[in-house]
């Protein structure tokens, strides 16, 4: 720490050994703050005028050198496995934010150490929800750091910390706000329950965002023509009302498949651009291993040897996976008819049912999958699809939590 209660430890100068901090460096008599906290006698944190001072702020901006590690994008939850979370939150602050930050430690003590203000202690999951939901309201692009997860989950259960993180998420990501989980001391089994949850709410945001009709028109206009005005969107696809047009857009860059120019154009970003990759590439391996296991006996036999196969998964055991492809076909059959889902089954099962292979759990989840995205699309939108196969997968305990 220094005179003036600056944290040295947070600047990228003093951490590599090229500033040695206002004790042993000269430039301090010509630092407003200390010569500020010299006259009074007193540090920064000690002075009731802190929260106010222009001298100290000045200072800081000339002072402090560093750049945040990583670049956080907006409406996006992340968790920090730094050893040091609050130093990270602390950088993003100071590069010119509004912070919350959420701890089982003294806020006072953590407030003065990372010189930050809105310090407060973590009071429980549903307080920890309201705040936090506040907070994002009232800042719109504020930045906030739940500190020491392990204390969360300690208090509460792993599912509970979990089904939380899907309404604080539902708050954060239509917001130009950011949340830092600070991993703490939780297990790694822990951490990757957790990494899980934050990459499939973010998917499942990105896909529902990119998956309405409207939004289809924009993104397949803007990939043909690269760049596109408001206006021009507007008039090429046929739009009356201006705030409809305005939406849209709104929900696409906010899902980062879109993004402007200095100019204010709309172009599609390059995780759009990926996003288009990824699905191509699994549409064309699905259908591929489709086209290879295309039915090659007739019904009556199919069914007979799905049947035997079933038996056979009984006799070992394999109740989970008998109960999961029956309840798939019932559920197939409701959507496609019964024809139509006994040709999609068939299809998708040739390859255990023909070799009286096993299916694992990720075969299992890899099935429902290949059924929602190949042929559940062409009769449902996109969004319904993977509901229908987030409940599947929910119900047979493929998946830990519905999202």
């Amino acid at each position: 720490m220094s005179v003036c209660g600056i944290n040295c430890e947070i600047c990228d100068q003093f951490r590599d050994a090229q500033c040695l901090g206002c004790l042993k460096d000269e430039k301090r008599t010509y630092c407003e703050a200390y010569l500020c906290a010299a006259e009074k006698n007193l540090d920064c944190f000690s002075c009731e005028r802190v929260k106010f001072c222009k001298k100290r702020r000045n200072s800081i901006d000339k002072c402090l050198v560093f750049k945040p590690e990583v670049e956080f994008g907006q409406g996006v939850t992340y968790l920090i496995e730094d050893a040091d979370a609050a130093l990270t939150f602390a950088k993003l602050v100071f590069s010119g934010g509004e912070g919350l930050l959420l701890t089982k430690e003294n806020p006072s003590a953590v407030g003065q150490k990372y010189m930050l203000e809105n310090v407060r202690n973590i009071e429980g999951l549903d307080k920890l929800k309201t705040e936090i939901q506040e907070f994002v309201q009232n800042t719109g692009d504020g930045i906030v750091l739940v500190d020491s997860l392990e204390h969360l989950i300690e208090r509460n259960t792993l599912a509970e910390f979990l089904d939380a993180l899907v309404e604080l998420n539902e708050k954060v990501a239509p917001s130009s706000s950011v949340l830092l989980l600070g991993a703490g001391k939780i297990s790694e089994e822990q951490k990757r329950a957790v990494r899980e949850q934050l990459a499939n709410l973010r998917t499942e945001y990105i896909v529902k965002a990119v998956s309405n009709p409207k939004r289809k028109d924009i993104l397949n206009f803007l990939r043909q023509v690269g760049k596109s005005s408001f206006a021009e969107l507007y008039k090429k696809l046929g739009y009356t009302v201006p705030p409809k047009l305005s939406f849209h857009l709104k929900i696409l860059k906010e899902s980062g498949v879109v993004e402007q120019d200095r100019e204010g154009t709309y172009y599609v970003s390059d995780m759009g651009r990926e996003i288009d990759r990824m699905l191509k590439k699994i549409g064309d391996r699905v259908v591929k291993k489709s086209a290879k296991h295309r039915p090659r006996i007739s019904g009556s036999a199919w069914l007979k040897k799905y049947g035997w196969y079933l038996e056979l998964m009984k006799k070992s055991g394999s109740y989970v996976l008998v109960s999961t492809i029956t309840d798939t076909w019932a559920s197939v059959e409701l959507i496609l008819g019964k024809r139509k889902a006994g040709e999609v089954l068939q299809t998708v099962l040739a390859e255990y049912v023909e070799t009286e292979r096993e299916m694992s759990r990720e075969d299992l989840k890899r099935m429902i999958s290949e059924i929602a995205f190949v042929f559940l699309v062409d009769e449902l939108p996109l969004a319904d699809a993977i509901n229908w196969a987030d409940e599947l997968l929910v119900k047979h305990k493929l998946k830990e939590n519905k999202f």
